[in-house]
Parts: structure tokens; sequence; C-alpha cells
């Protein structure tokens, strides 16, 4: 129980991340670079692979 609660915690913060990296006002307020062009091309998708690898473990 504790554990299926915790993995769709995880899912949900990883999803919320990957989704929030491609909304323009997350984008205004993080516009230094080289971390802008790193989160776009990287780390937003990697959280959201992330995200969706701990939603199938939950499902």
């Amino acid at each position: 129980m504790l554990q299926s609660v915790a993995v769709t915690a995880l899912a949900v913060v990883f999803l919320g991340r990957g989704i929030a990296s491609f909304t323009p006002w997350f984008r205004a307020s993080q516009s230094e670079e080289p971390f802008a062009t790193l989160d776009r091309r990287l780390y937003g998708p990697l959280c959201l692979a992330l995200g969706t690898g701990f939603a199938v473990l939950v499902a």
C-alpha cells in the first residue's frame, strides 16, 4: 500500500515537472542559458519518461 502511494507520488512529480518544462510561464521564469536549452531538449523529456515509467509501475 505504502509503496504504491510513493510510486504514484513520484509519477505525479515527474510528470508535472516534465509538462511544466513545455509551458510558456516556466520557460519565462527559467530563461538562463544553458539551462533553458537543456531543459527543453533533455530534462523535460527525461522527466516525462521517468513519470511514465513510474505510472506504468503503478498500473
